[in-house]
């Protein structure tokens, strides 16, 4: 059975969206469900774009001039999104004889702002759980949670953050939640599992 153009579009897609994810993600070293927001949908059909085109072409001009493929798999999705990469490298558009930006320089200020919004997304999601989290703590006794900062923190910690609290108008109770679950997220989540 041949492979249609239509199943090579869509390993183009999925191949681009796995390249997408991998390079955003390396760059932001942030986890993937930061990846939900518009940049990186923008940066995702940009690419997607130039390999779906490269991909058509393969399939309708280059992998049937190939005698050596000799089954009917995927590969122009393959050569096209390989191909969409040399032309990223190696293209640049001009306009009354003077240049005008690469698509490499596109897709590399698409790449940029994706990981911004990125960067972005991931900061306001560990503000989110580090805020869950100080409210989970805010459950438990004071007593608690002062063992927790002792035992996470040390010894003077229960005395400074009384203190910081009262200087600072604020419940001592809430400001020693919060210390722990910006300061040992992981440890703190661990902890109140066990407890449960």
């Amino acid at each position: 059975m041949e492979a249609s153009p239509v199943s090579n579009v869509i390993l183009a897609g999925c191949i681009t969206l796995l390249l997408a994810m991998v390079e955003v993600l390396d760059s932001s070293k942030a986890r993937p469900r930061a990846l939900l927001n518009l940049s990186f949908l923008a940066y995702f059909l940009l690419l997607c774009f130039g390999n779906i085109v490269s991909t058509l072409a393969a399939y309708h001009w280059v992998i049937p001039q190939w005698d050596w493929i000799t089954s009917d798999w995927c590969w122009s999705a393959f050569v096209g999104v390989f191909a969409f990469e040399l032309v990223i490298q190696q293209i640049n558009v001009t306009f009354g004889g003077n240049n005008a930006i690469t698509i490499r320089e596109w897709v590399a200020k698409a790449s940029d702002v994706a990981v911004a919004s990125t960067n972005r997304n991931h900061i306001k999601l560990e503000i989110e759980e580090r805020s869950k989290l100080a409210q989970q703590l805010l459950s438990l006794p004071e007593e608690d949670i002062n063992g927790y900062l002792v035992q996470f923190f040390g010894g003077r910690i229960v005395k400074d953050l009384n203190r910081l609290a009262a200087e600072n108008e604020a419940i001592p109770h809430q400001v020693k939640a919060q210390a722990l679950a910006r300061k040992f997220p992981q440890e703190i989540r661990g902890a109140l599992k066990r407890r449960s």
